[in-house]
């Protein structure tokens, strides 16, 4: 079985039995991540750090228009935001787009 986490900063943990080099079920293996969301801009030419901070601004501007439009639509529905309890009980196969069952 392999656990992953993120912990605090930018390292990735990858514990397991299996892993490459791991000699125990105990043995952690650290592995260096870097998280780099607007590294994907550079193939579409944009470098400079304006331009990405602009797209980066537009990004989060859309993403909480986007939740405040569902918040609406949920409270005008009489539905509530699903709970984490809830959601790690539901079933992914259930809610999944018809022909991916």
């Amino acid at each position: 079985m392999i656990e992953r986490c993120l912990p605090e900063g930018r390292s990735l943990f990858l514990s397991c039995s299996t892993a490459p080099g791991a000699q125990s079920k105990k043995q952690t293996i650290e592995y260096e991540l870097a998280i780099q969301p607007f590294a994907w801009l550079r193939i579409h030419g944009v470098t400079n750090p304006k331009q990405i901070e602009a797209i980066r601004q537009r990004i989060i501007i859309a993403v909480y228009e986007e939740e405040d439009a569902l918040a609406k639509e949920r409270q005008e529905g009489g539905l509530s935001v699903i709970g984490a309890e809830n959601l790690r009980g539901r079933s992914t196969l259930a809610s999944s787009p018809v022909g991916y069952q």
